[in-house]
């Protein structure tokens, strides 16, 4: 039952990551077009911002996903998300303009220690208000909040509390570092806690973003290792 207490984990927080890709129905032409000028201003390959493997410590090996794999696990994580409902209502992301091509291509690195079970993931997107998102659907008024849904029919219910962290990102202005700590409930098996760590960098044209988790979901995420990572990312960013 741990296994799928922490895929229905990761699904709680992966709503807040996709919404970042989310649009919004207040301000669609304006973010289109911040999208576009985005993607016209980042004339670096999107590629250059990733974490690579001379950028993590030693005992994690990058990932190799099969496309098959990266389609399914795409398909059901956006199901799960677009299928999510939030309390506070206010702190729900508008999903509607994501598809699940859009998860599935994303630009993203990850690496995993088989011994500890850390994981370190790094993304891109062509989004300069990816920041601004992030804040709006998980600190201040939506700090706390609840996200209920299911994966492959499992239903869940998730309590999610933000925080911000003080750990350093050099040579990068506006970023957004947060702990992201997730109870999740599942009928019949005991309460699952998880944390996590999250850091938005923006850059010219386009936000990185730089995760750390445990995914057994049986120890904390490592701080040292999160703070490495960041400050790799910001070097690639500062090229």
């Amino acid at each position: 039952m741990r296994v799928s207490c922490s895929v229905v984990a990761v699904a709680v927080v992966a709503l807040g990551l996709v919404a970042g890709c989310s649009s919004e129905s207040s301000s669609d032409s304006g973010s289109s077009a911040s999208r576009q000028s985005a993607a016209q201003k980042a004339d670096r390959p999107l590629t250059d911002y990733l974490l690579q493997a001379s950028d993590v410590p030693a005992g994690y090996t990058q990932m190799n996903i099969p496309a098959d794999q990266a389609s399914q696990t795409a398909d059901s994580l956006l199901a799960s998300t677009k299928g999510s409902k939030v309390s506070p209502a206010s702190c729900q992301p508008d999903l509607s303009g994501v598809s699940a091509d859009t998860v599935k291509n994303a630009t993203a690195s990850f690496f995993t220690n088989g011994t500890s079970g850390g994981l370190i993931g790094s993304t891109v997107v062509t989004d300069t208000d990816y920041v601004a998102k992030y804040r709006k659907y998980n600190l201040g008024s939506c700090t706390e909040h609840k996200v209920t849904s299911s994966v492959n029919g499992q239903s869940f219910t998730g309590s999610v509390s933000t925080k911000e962290v003080d750990i350093a990102t050099p040579g990068v202005e506006g970023a957004l570092v947060i702990q992201q700590d997730v109870t999740t409930n599942l009928p019949g098996a005991a309460p699952l806690k998880q944390s996590s760590y999250l850091a938005l960098l923006p850059t010219d044209g386009a936000t990185v973003s730089v995760t750390q988790k445990n995914i057994l979901g049986t120890k904390a995420p490592d701080r040292d290792v999160f703070t490495a990572a960041v400050a790799a990312a910001a070097k690639r960013i500062a090229g």
